[in-house]
C-alpha cells in the first residue's frame, strides 16, 4: 500500500474513533449534532434544542443513519486493518455501547427507534461476544 493510501486510511480511522468516543459519552437525554465535516457533537437537552434541530433538519432518523454508517464503517475498517488499528476500533465500538444505550433511553417512547438501536447493540454484542453486564 502506498503512503498516500495509508494516510487516507489513517485519517478515516481517526475520525471513526473520535465519533465512536463522542458517542460513548452521550448521556441519557442528550442528542447528537454534527459538524460540517461529519464529526459527532453531544447536544445537551436545553430549551432551544428542538428549534435548533428543526432548523438544521436533524431528527432522530438522521442521527440513527449517521450512527449506523459510523458503526458499519468502523467494522469494515477493523476487518481490513490488522494490529493496533484493529484493537483501537474494537475498543471504541465496545465503548460506544454505553452511549447507544443512553440514546436509546432518550427516545424510549419511539418503539421503532428503540428497536433499531437494540438491533445495532445486538450486532456489536454478537461481534465481540459481549455479555449483558458489558451492554450497559
Amino acid at each position: 500500500m502506498n503512503e498516500n493510501k495509508i494516510n487516507v486510511a489513517s485519517q478515516i480511522i481517526e475520525k471513526l474513533l473520535v465519533n465512536l468516543r463522542v458517542l460513548s459519552q452521550i448521556s441519557e437525554g442528550d442528542k447528537l449534532e454534527f459538524t460540517a465535516q461529519g464529526n459527532f457533537i453531544p447536544q445537551k437537552p436545553e430549551y432551544w434544542t428542538w428549534a435548533y434541530r428543526f432548523v438544521k433538519r436533524i431528527d432522530r432518523w438522521y442521527t440513527l443513519e449517521k450512527i449506523q454508517d459510523t458503526v458499519s464503517s468502523a467494522e469494515i475498517m477493523e476487518y481490513h486493518n490488522e494490529g493496533v488499528d484493529q484493537n483501537r476500533i474494537e475498543n471504541a465500538l465496545k465503548l460506544s455501547v454505553h452511549g447507544l444505550r443512553n440514546l436509546q433511553l432518550t427516545y424510549k417512547e419511539d418503539t421503532l427507534f428503540f428497536q433499531s438501536i437494540e438491533v445495532l447493540l445486538e450486532r456489536i454484542a454478537n461481534r465481540y461476544k459481549l455479555k449483558n453486564k458489558d451492554m450497559i
